[in-house]
């Protein structure tokens, strides 16, 4: 778990996060994704899976409510019941395929409200819903916005840490066939939790393909996919050194803490720079300020850098009068 808590707070100390995961639901999003993928794994082995597993699809509609590319986070839970109804035992079968009920009735309500009372279908968010509803599904499973997309969620983790993603199955395989206790069951149960996590890490850079042509700047609609890669790290690390040091559970624990340390110093390093130059006084409010006071209110061609300047609905800096702005490349 050491390692696990170590690589979880790689996106606390991540420049990436600071920088580019900034809209209000994203804490949101991250908290309940991460909640529902959790409760998610813990039925995966638990006496009551039902309740952990409702737990799970409850908190991924949360997360939905937040952010729509959320929509995946729902899963886990499912996936969860139906792999225990699947193999449990016939007096053991029924508290799962109850909870599947449960589940589907709680996706049918917060489905028939968000579609039906807050109008959902009727939003037109510029650069999502928008582009969405234009290509549909077009572009779904294109291949080079989802290359892009899965980059895009891993860059958290690093290089390392997206090759400890690609090993996660063959060092739980390893570790199983190494132990005198292991059973297949173990095996099948660890097998099921990869797929949870994969599920995530898959799903979600599929689904924003439907508006992110696989650019970085769509990391933020990527934050429960890099969750599920920060799982995977970690619990790839902490597997392979349990591997490497099988009768000495002190020198395992103590490389997986180094390692967890040498991820996170550099990703320390870039956050501390960048959280400095933040706090020196924004260019952007003082133009606001200025413009206030020395331009006639009117028209405005911004850039992208200043695309809320003159936007204070979305920017937040005080104002005296409004400006119309267009926002130019050139």
């Amino acid at each position: 778990m050491s390692c696990e808590e170590n690589a979880r707070s790689r996106l606390a100390l991540s420049p990436i996060a600071v920088e580019y995961i900034y809209a209000t639901p994203d804490p949101y999003v991250f908290l309940f994704s991460a909640i529902a993928l959790y409760t998610a794994l813990c039925g995966v082995t638990a006496r009551r899976p039902d309740v952990w597993a409702v737990i799970s699809i409850g908190a991924g509609l949360i997360a939905v409510f937040f952010k729509y590319s959320a929509l995946p986070v729902i899963m886990p839970g499912f996936i969860t019941l139906i792999y225990r109804a699947v193999f449990a035992s016939a007096p053991q079968r029924a508290a799962p395929i109850r909870a599947l009920m449960i589940g589907i009735i709680l996706v049918a309500l917060s489905a028939l409200f968000l579609l039906g009372v807050y109008g959902a279908s009727s939003l037109n968010t510029p650069g999502t819903s928008d582009v969405a509803r234009r290509s549909g599904f077009a572009n779904l499973f294109n291949l080079q916005y989802f290359w892009g997309n899965l980059s895009a969620s891993l860059q958290i983790v690093g290089v390392a840490g997206a090759i400890f993603v690609l090993l996660s199955p063959i060092l739980l395989v390893s570790i199983h066939r190494h132990e005198k206790a292991s059973s297949p069951s173990r095996l099948r149960d660890a097998v099921c939790q990869l797929i949870l996590c994969y599920w995530l890490l898959i799903t979600i850079p599929i689904l924003v393909n439907t508006f992110n042509p696989g650019l970085f700047n769509g990391v933020r609609f990527l934050i429960p996919a890099s969750l599920a890669g920060i799982l995977l790290t970690g619990t790839t690390i902490t597997a392979l050194f349990t591997l490497i040091f099988p009768a000495n559970q002190r020198i395992s624990a103590a490389v997986i803490g180094l390692v967890g340390v040498l991820f996170a110093i550099p990703a320390l390093q870039q956050t501390t720079l960048l959280v400095a130059e933040r706090r020196l006084p924004d260019s952007r409010v003082a133009l606001r300020i200025w413009a206030d006071h020395n331009l006639a209110p009117g028209s405005v061609l911004v850039t992208v850098d200043n695309h809320k300047t003159f936007n204070p609905i979305w920017g937040g800096i005080p104002y005296l009068h409004w400006f119309y702005w267009v926002e130019r490349t050139d």
